[in-house]
C-alpha cells in the first residue's frame, strides 16, 4: 500500500494532515481514558499543534493560527458555563450515586 503511486486525480494525504489526525486519536484516547485529566488533555492538544507546525512549518498555516479563535467571546462564554456545570453537579451527582442502595439479587 505505502509506496505506491496514487491513481490519476486523486492526491495522497499531506504529512501534516496525517500528524493531525494521529494526535486526533491520541487527544480521543486520552479523553477517554482520563489517565490525564480533562484539562491538561484539552490544553496540551493546541500546544502540540502548535509546536508541531512551529517545528516542521507549513505555508499556508502558521503555528499562531491555531490560538486566534480563543479570545471570541461566545467561546470564552460556553467554556465558562460547561466548567461551572461540570464542577457544580459532578460532585452532588456522584455523591447520591454512591449512597444509592444497590439490589444484591445474586446472593
Amino acid at each position: 500500500m505505502f509506496g505506491t503511486v496514487a491513481p490519476e486525480g486523486t492526491v495522497p494525504p499531506e504529512p501534516h494532515a496525517i500528524a493531525v489526525l494521529a494526535l486526533l486519536a491520541v487527544a480521543f484516547a486520552l479523553f477517554a481514558s482520563e489517565k490525564l485529566p480533562v484539562e491538561a488533555t484539552s490544553l496540551l492538544v493546541p500546544v502540540l499543534l502548535a509546536l508541531g507546525f512551529q517545528l516542521f512549518p507549513d505555508p499556508r498555516v502558521a503555528a499562531t493560527d491555531f490560538f486566534l479563535g480563543f479570545g471570541h467571546e461566545a467561546r470564552v462564554a460556553i467554556c465558562a458555563i460547561v466548567v461551572l456545570i461540570w464542577r457544580s453537579c459532578s460532585a452532588p451527582i456522584s455523591a447520591t450515586l454512591r449512597r444509592w442502595p444497590t439490589r444484591r439479587t445474586c446472593w
